[in-house]
């Protein structure tokens, strides 16, 4: 009887309710019988319904400000890494990465160890480079095959060997010779006129004493 009174509640959306409670039984009260909760699982679908089920108030908030890719991600982890990803919400982090909906759904395909893996490099994926270089193919950095920051090894020596080609082609080996060829000859006649100071000062000495 009470199923049939939160269906009736529902209005429009009781069919959707009935399902949802054949579904996942007294678990799924809680979300049919408040309507902004009811409204998240008709608006984001069954990834919604199973968050909710799965984490409730926690889940509603993060769906409501992420919407569908949080609802995928929370419907595929734990209650320990839903928590870490509320917090990370919460405290900035996970705006401060960056690209929200490309790493939530990450964590809905790979569920909590993606989890696990972005709540332990969460520092280090605060970098666009190593956060692209993750979210391009983040199966090896999930199973521990790739380390995440030797991604930026290559490309930084890389980069410092470009730079070192273009800075030996931007200089102006022409100058560099006619400059040196000055020296040269700059401290030949230094030597000569020191050599010939040294001649003439025993004549100085006779003249003085005639």
């Amino acid at each position: 009887m009470r199923a049939i009174d939160l269906a009736d509640e529902a209005g429009k959306h009781g069919p959707q309710a009935i399902k949802l409670m054949a579904r996942y039984g007294d678990e799924a009260v809680w979300v049919v019988s408040k309507p902004n909760h009811l409204a998240i699982f008709v608006r984001y679908g069954d990834d919604a319904a199973q968050a909710l089920v799965k984490h409730r108030t926690l889940a509603a908030e993060l769906i409501e400000v992420l919407q569908a890719p949080a609802a995928r991600a929370l419907a595929k982890v734990g209650d320990r890494n839903a928590r870490r990803l509320a917090m990370m919400h919460k405290s900035g982090e996970l705006a401060r990465i960056g690209r929200t909906d490309e790493l939530l759904d990450v964590v809905g395909r790979y569920g909590d160890q993606a989890m696990e893996f972005i709540w332990n490099h969460k520092g280090k994926l605060a970098s666009a480079a190593l956060l692209a270089a993750f979210l391009a193919d983040p199966e090896p950095y999930i199973n521990g095959a790739a380390k995440l920051g030797a991604v930026v090894v290559a490309p930084v020596v890389e980069g410092s060997k470009t730079a070192a080609r273009e800075m030996v082609r931007s200089v102006n080996w022409s100058l560099i010779v006619l400059l040196a060829a000055g020296g040269v000859v700059v401290l030949l006649a230094l030597r000569a006129w020191r050599n010939r100071g040294a001649k003439v000062a025993p004549g100085s000495e006779r003249l003085i004493s005639s």
